[in-house]
C-alpha cells in the first residue's frame, strides 16, 4: 500500500484499506451545528464536490464507500494540509498587496512541521545522548531506515550517508567519518557518531563539519576524496555520468539530525503534529496589521494586531507593565548534601552578581555564552565534580542551554506544558515559574528544589517571552555606541543584509527624525516623491552613510534579527513607478528587497515607535538573548508557541474549523474543490494500486 507520505511530501501518514458502505446525507451540514468528526468533514466536502460538478453522481457513491476510519482519517489530513496551504497563501497574498512586495517562499505546512519536529527531534536525541555517549541510532532504525532520501532530483539509484568530522585520539588527523552504527554498512563496521558537543556547538565554523554525500555504492566512498566531490544542490539533479557526490549546503548539528532521522521524523513526529495544523494557521491569520502613513512609498506601515488571538495570548498587553504568559524553563541539577549544593548555588549568585527583590538570580546583564559555560562546567571550584548538573534532558535549539523542559503558559496557580508532555521540573519550581516576568534562576531561598533521586536538588531558568523582544526593530535601527575606551566618540552602524532595501523615514538618530541622507561609499541611496529615503548597500562588504551630517556605518550581515516584512519588491506595481523617478527605479535591481520592522502600537510617529522600543530595551523584563536571536529562529518560536496553543486548547481548533471549513468547504469555490479532488484521488488510486500489488 502506498503511504500518504507520498502524496504529503514527508508527512508521514499511514493508511488503511478496508472499507465498509455507508448512508449519506443530501445536503452540507453547517460546521456550527457539527462536531468535527473525520467522517463529517469527509462526507460534506464529497456532497460539495458533487454539488460544484467536480465530480458525478457514481463517483460520490464511490467515495462515500470508504469509510474506513483510519483512512477517512488520512484524506481529511489530505483536507486539513490544503486549507492551511490556502490560508496561509491568502494571508500573503494579503501582505503582498499591501506592501507591494513578491515573496518568493511563502510558509506552508511542510515549512511549519519541518521546522517543529526538527526542534522534537534535537531534544529528544540530545538527550539521549546525555544519558548515553554511544548515542540511540540503532533504536530509532528499528523498521524503517537512517540516513536522508528524495532530497535531490534522479536520486532513486542513490543511497546516502552523513559524515563529520571531529577531533579525537582516535581521529587526531581530524579525517571525515561516517556516522554509523555498528553494522549499519557491514558486518565489520564500527559503531560511530559525533559527540553531544559537536551537535550542540552553535559556532558557525561547526556548520562546516557535516556532509552529506550520495552514492550508487555508498560503502565504496573513499573518505580521502569527499572534499573533492563535485556538489548537488537540495532539490538539484544530479548531473548525468556522476557516481558519487555531496550536498551543495552546510549543516549545523541542529539541521544534520533531520537527515539523519529522516524517516523517523515522517513516520513518529510528524504523525503527532498534523492534526494541529489547521488551527496554527487559523491562529496566525492577520497577526500583523497596518497604518497608513507617507513614511514609505506603499504609505504604510507594519504593527502588531492587538486583537490577534495569538498576541494576546503571548502577554498582558505590548506596552506598558507587560507580563508575559509564555516561558521557556530549563532545569540545572546537581547531586550532594544540602550544605554543599547551598554553597554551589552561593557561587553562581556571586558569580552573575544580581538578584531580585525575592533572593533569586536575575540574568539582565549576564551574557549567554557566560551563562551557557556555567550551565556546563558549574561555579568556579565544581568544575571536576562528577555530579554537576545530572540533568537529563536534553538541549533547546535556540540557546544550546542543557536541561530543556521546552515552553510553558501560566496557569491559575502555575504553569503547564505546551510543547512537551509534561514538566521535570519540581512542582514547587512550576508555581514559582508562574510569577516570573524576567529572565531569572530560581534557587528557593539558596536551597534549590528537591527533584528526582535522593539527594538531587535543582535551580530552574525561567526565561519569559515577550513579542516586545520577538519583534523588536533594534537590528534594522541606527545603533549608537563609544568606539574605543580611549575614544568617546560614538560608532553609529545600520546592519543591513545584501541586497535589501530600508527605509530610513521611520528611523531615528540622535532622537531626531532623518531628513537629510548622503552616500559616503558602498551604498545606493534613492528619496520616493515624498522625498522619503532609502539604503541598501551596493557591495558585499560595509558601507558608509551620512545621516544628518552624522556618518553610520552600514554593515552586511546574513543573519538579520529582526522578523518583520522583508521580501522581494515588487517592481511590476503601479505604486512603485508613480513613487521614484525613472533614475532612482533603475538603482532596483530584479530580485531587491524591502525590509519593514514591525510596531508595537498604532502610533506612526517614528519617535513615539522608537521611544517605545528604546523603553522596552530599558526595562527589567526585556531578554537580550531573545532579542539577539536570527529572524528564522524568531519565527520558529512563533510556531512552537502556536502549536502548544493549539495542541492545549480544544477551542482554539473547534474555532478554527468553523471558520475555516465554512470558508473553505462550505463558501469554497471549484479551484479548491478541484485540488482537493485531485489530492484525495490521487491518495485513494495509490493506495488502491499498492493493495492490488
Amino acid at each position: 500500500m502506498k503511504k500518504l507520505l507520498l502524496i504529503l511530501g514527508a508527512a508521514g501518514l499511514t493508511a488503511s484499506t478496508s472499507a465498509i458502505v455507508v448512508s449519506c446525507k443530501t445536503s452540507v451540514i453547517r460546521w456550527d451545528k457539527i462536531k468535527f468528526s473525520d467522517e463529517n468533514i469527509y462526507k460534506n466536502l464529497i456532497i460539495k464536490l458533487k454539488q460544484g460538478g467536480i465530480i458525478t453522481k457514481s463517483q460520490a457513491d464511490e467515495f462515500f464507500a470508504i469509510s474506513d476510519s483510519e483512512r477517512t482519517s488520512d484524506i481529511v489530513k489530505l483536507i486539513n494540509k490544503s486549507i492551511t496551504d490556502y490560508e496561509y497563501e491568502a494571508n500573503y497574498n494579503k501582505q503582498n498587496d499591501i506592501f507591494k512586495i513578491k515573496q518568493d517562499e511563502t510558509t506552508s505546512s511542510d515549512n511549519i512541521l519541518d521546522n517543529l519536529s526538527s526542534t522534537i527531534i534535537y531534544n529528544t536525541y540530545t538527550s539521549k545522548l546525555i544519558k548515553d555517549s554511544n548515542g540511540y541510532d540503532e533504536e530509532f532504525a528499528k523498521n524503517r531506515s537512517l540516513n536522508p532520501n528524495k532530497i535531490v532530483k534522479n536520486d532513486e539509484d542513490y543511497k546516502y550517508a552523513i559524515y563529520y568530522k571531529e577531533s579525537s585520539k582516535e581521529n587526531s588527523d581530524n579525517e571525515w567519518l561516517r556516522w554509523q552504527f555498528r553494522g549499519e554498512f557491514g558486518q565489520n563496521e564500527a559503531h560511530q557518531t559525533p559527540s553531544l558537543t559537536l551537535l550542540t556547538n552553535s559556532d558557525n565554523e561547526t556548520n562546516k563539519n557535516f556532509i552529506i554525500v550520495g552514492s550508487k555504492k555508498i560503502q565504496g566512498v573513499e573518505t580521502a576524496s569527499l572534499d573533492q566531490l563535485p556538489k548537488v544542490a537540495l532539490g538539484e539533479e544530479i548531473p548525468e555520468n556522476t557516481d558519487t557526490f555531496k550536498i551543495d549546503a552546510e549543516f549545523s548539528g541542529f539541521d544534520i539530525l533531520k537527515y539523519r532521522f529522516q524517516n523517523y521524523i515522517s513516520s513518529e513526529i510528524k504523525t503527532t503534529l498534523y492534526d494541529q495544523l489547521i488551527g496554527m494557521a487559523y491562529l496566525n491569520e492577520s497577526i500583523i496589521s497596518t497604518n497608513w502613513t507617507n513614511l514609505n512609498y506603499v504609505n504604510t506601515n507594519a504593527r502588531l494586531n492587538t486583537s490577534n488571538k495569538l498576541v494576546n495570548s503571548f502577554q498582558n498587553r505590548l506596552n506598558e507593565s507587560q507580563e508575559s504568559n509564555i516561558k521557556m524553563i530549563w532545569s540545572i541539577q546537581h547531586k550532594d548534601t544540602d550544605e554543599n549544593i547551598a554553597k554551589w548555588i552561593a557561587k553562581i549568585k556571586q558569580e552573575i552578581g544580581d538578584t531580585t527583590e525575592n533572593g533569586n538570580i536575575r540574568l539582565q546583564n549576564y551574557s549567554l555564552p557566560d551563562l551557557k559555560e556555567l550551565i556546563e562546567k558549574g561555579p568556579e571550584g565544581t568544575e571536576n565534580v562528577s555530579d554537576w548538573n545530572i540533568v537529563e534532558e536534553g538541549y533547546d535549539n535556540f540557546f544550546g542551554i542543557k536541561g530543556y523542559n521546552g515552553i510553558v503558559r501560566n496557569t491559575e496557580s502555575s504553569v503547564e506544558a505546551i510543547t512537551s508532555q509534561e514538566l521535570k521540573i519540581s512542582s514547587d519550581a512550576q508555581t514559582a515559574a508562574k510569577s516570573i516576568t524576567s529572565p531569572t534562576i530560581l534557587i528557593n531561598n539558596g536551597a534549590g528544589f528537591k527533584v528526582g533521586e535522593a539527594g538531587a536538588k535543582e535551580i530552574v531558568l525561567v526565561l519569559p517571552l515577550y513579542l516586545n523582544d520577538i519583534y523588536s526593530g533594534h537590528g534594522i535601527n541606527i545603533t549608537s555606541e563609544t568606539s574605543t575606551e580611549s575614544d568617546s566618540s560614538n560608532f553609529n552602524e545600520i546592519v543591513l543584509p545584501l541586497n535589501t532595501w530600508l527605509s530610513l523615514s521611520d528611523k531615528v538618530i540622535n532622537n531626531s527624525l532623518i531628513t537629510k541622507v548622503e552616500n559616503v561609499g558602498g551604498t545606493e541611496i534613492v528619496q520616493d516623491i515624498s522625498n522619503n529615503y532609502y539604503v541598501k548597500l551596493s557591495g558585499e562588504t560595509a558601507g558608509k552613510i551620512k545621516v544628518n551630517d552624522i556618518e553610520v556605518q552600514v554593515t552586511p550581515t546574513s543573519d538579520i534579527s529582526t522578523l518583520g516584512v522583508n521580501d522581494t519588491i515588487d517592481k511590476k506595481a503601479s505604486v512603485f513607478a508613480n513613487k521614484f523617478s525613472s533614475d532612482d527605479q533603475s538603482k532596483f535591481n530584479e530580485g531587491d528587497k524591502i525590509i519593514y520592522q514591525v510596531n508595537l502600537s498604532r502610533t506612526i510617529d517614528p519617535l513615539a515607535n522608537y521611544r517605545l522600543m528604546r523603553d522596552w530595551e530599558l526595562n527589567s523584563n526585556q531578554s537580550t538573548y531573545v532579542r539577539g536571536l536570527s529572524a528564522s529562529s524568531k519565527q520558529s518560536l512563533i510556531d512552537q508557541v502556536s502549536n502548544g496553543l493549539i495542541s492545549k486548547d480544544s477551542e482554539y481548533v473547534e474555532e478554527a474549523k468553523t471558520v475555516l471549513y465554512t470558508k473553505y468547504i462550505s463558501d469554497g469555490d471549484k479551484v479548491l474543490y478541484q485540488t482537493l479532488y485531485d489530492q484525495i484521488s490521487k491518495y485513494i488510486k495509490d493506495d488502491e494500486d499498492e493493495t492490488s500489488d
